[in-house]
């Protein structure tokens, strides 16, 4: 598998605030902008995982909390989100499991017992459910008969997530390096119908008897956090 340059990018364009937008490119320890749970940890880029180790979880999310509809309102927000990712199963024959893009509550904890197919968001006592409101996008290397879809690609992949508040159209657009042809999802979701107004945003990672890791970020660049 092909090294990447990775990074990752928010722009939310709120309505009844000033907006936000962030690009961090390298992460390193100490950043206050970033929380790590479990395994994650900072080395240029975040390493959700340590591919040593089996049935293991790891959280990055930004610190500050993220407004995406107004409580007096209603209205919601656009955003837009880019990153650049790398899944890293050379040193396993059998790899597993995978990570997620996530909206979720201010101040959540990594849920327990939630290693492997669960991404680190869900667990099997509360019905496969999560234990908090949630909306992710899962990347997933590892076929999970009770849940996931066929025909998983492992190649390293580029991103980018929208949200347009008109439509209420959830999109993820992605291309691979070794792979030439672009595709995209869409979901209609009313986020202010499924989240608080002010949420966490950040990536969960896995494994399970079978491991992998999982990188977002890279030191190629100067670190850049602009709130505008």
């Amino acid at each position: 598998m092909k090294n990447s340059v990775l990074f990752f990018s928010v722009l939310l364009v709120l309505p009844f605030a000033t907006s936000l937008h962030f690009n961090i490119s390298r992460f390193t320890p100490g950043d206050p902008n970033i929380a790590y749970q479990g395994d994650a940890t900072p080395n240029g880029a975040i390493e959700l995982n340590n591919a040593g180790y089996t049935c293991r979880v790891g959280w990055a999310t930004y610190a500050k909390k993220v407004a995406i509809w107004d409580p007096e309102t209603g209205r919601p927000t656009d955003f837009t989100t880019s990153f650049t990712f790398k899944i890293d199963t050379r040193n396993s024959t059998e790899f597993g499991h995978g990570f997620a893009f996530f909206l979720a509550p201010q101040g959540i904890l990594i849920s327990p017992n939630s290693a492997g197919g669960f991404l680190g968001l869900f667990n099997e006592t509360n019905g496969y459910s999560s234990r908090f409101p949630l909306v992710h996008i899962e990347f997933d290397t590892f076929f999970n008969d009770e849940w996931d879809p066929l025909d998983i690609n492992q190649d390293t992949c580029h991103a980018q997530i929208t949200y347009d508040s008109a439509s209420k159209n959830l999109s993820i657009s992605w291309s691979y390096e070794e792979t030439s042809n672009p595709s995209s999802l869409f979901y209609i979701i009313d986020l202010a119908k499924v989240l608080p107004a002010e949420v966490t945003i950040g990536f969960s990672g896995s494994t399970g008897a079978n491991t992998e890791s999982h990188s977002v970020g890279d030191g190629l660049h100067p670190s850049t956090t602009p709130i505008e």
